[in-house]
């Protein structure tokens, strides 16, 4: 109904909206909360589309419906763009983001990286305030040849009140190589790690998935409230653990777990390993309390620190420049992957 109403550039009402959220979320599996919420800011949808009785109803929640310290509208937000990506709902609508209609790349990347893309991005939205990070418009989503074989990059960014930039990476290689890759990049005035995962994987099988929350302190500790999260929620053990290359013995804690996954099980019991990773550090992030301007600039050397070390592994350096040259690689490392602030 909807999208034969926006087609015909007919006002939609605020019961079809509802119904439509409902219908989505249902869909999705999502909380009851969130379908109550998405008829209350009247979903992604320009004022354009919407009755006057829809507009009135918006216009009073004006604060979520245009802000972005909602987290459940964050969430509406990446629950409807999923799912009109996944299964071509109301291709008219436009989103918050104006994101272009594509589908994303993790629908067709294996099973672990497409649902450690959609954990991520959940967690994010349930626990932080989240508004966007700025990118150049080229780099979002890139396309090119590898080899005779095409490459996907698709980049999503975003930042809160403690995080700079929240980074995921997904990557596929034609049907031969699929990566996702994330980091999370602390405000230098909060004295908490480095969030990193990364997958790598082909041909239906994944050969390397590493997690860790990378210490910035000097000593290479992590502070003790995250410890005795970590060493109350981390209880799975893995068949095929694998050797941290050597670059990592400056960046990585001794709760970096670096794994082949042996089964579908052990891929299961890794996703649930990463989201424990995830939630203590995002609970742990929003009970930190900012630092002076010295405590500050430590741990920014500490984020250069694990910077450097991770443009060791020059794969990645290597690969990029194969597909889109010298100048296009070191631009995107600097700009997309491992951009930092010069000072405080």
């Amino acid at each position: 109904t909807i999208r034969r109403k926006i087609l015909s550039s007919v006002p939609v009402t605020m019961s079809e909206l509802s119904a439509f959220a409902s219908a989505i979320f249902s869909i999705r599996s999502s909380p009851s909360a969130c379908r109550i919420e998405a008829a209350r800011l009247a979903c992604p949808l320009p004022f354009s589309y919407l009755s006057d009785s829809a507009k009135t109803s918006a216009a009073l929640h004006k604060r979520e419906w245009l802000g972005t310290k909602s987290n459940i509208w964050r969430r509406i937000t990446f629950e409807l763009q999923q799912t009109r990506q996944k299964y071509d709902f109301c291709p008219s609508a436009t989103l918050a983001q104006d994101s272009p209609a594509r589908e994303s790349i993790r629908f067709q990347q294996h099973r672990l990286v497409q649902k450690m893309a959609e954990m991520i991005e959940s967690t994010w939205a349930k626990h932080l305030d989240l508004t966007d990070y700025w990118l150049p418009e080229d780099l979002g989503f890139v396309e090119g040849r590898l080899e005779g074989e095409k490459l996907v990059i698709e980049n999503k960014c975003y930042q809160s009140r403690v995080f700079r930039k929240m980074h995921l990476e997904l990557a596929r290689v034609g049907n031969t190589l699929d990566i996702l890759h994330c980091v999370m990049f602390p405000r230098p005035q909060y004295a908490i790690p480095m969030f990193g995962v990364d997958l790598v994987g082909g041909r239906g099988q994944l050969s390397a998935c590493i997690v860790d929350l990378s210490p910035v302190s000097p000593d290479l500790s992590l502070p003790a409230g995250y410890c005795a999260d970590l060493d109350a929620r981390l209880t799975a053990s893995f068949s095929q653990p694998r050797d941290l290359p050597p670059w990592g013995s400056l960046i990585f804690s001794k709760y970096c777990t670096f794994i082949r996954p042996a089964d579908e099980a052990e891929e299961d019991a890794f996703l649930e390993h990463v989201r424990s990773f995830l939630e203590v550090h995002c609970m742990q992030a929003q009970q930190a309390a900012p630092l002076d301007d010295a405590g500050a600039t430590q741990v920014l050397d500490g984020q250069k620190r694990y910077c450097s070390q991770q443009q060791q592994n020059d794969k990645t350096r290597r690969v990029l420049e194969k597909a889109f040259g010298e100048d296009w690689a070191e631009r995107y490392m600097t700009t997309v992957l491992f951009d930092l602030p010069d000072s405080i």
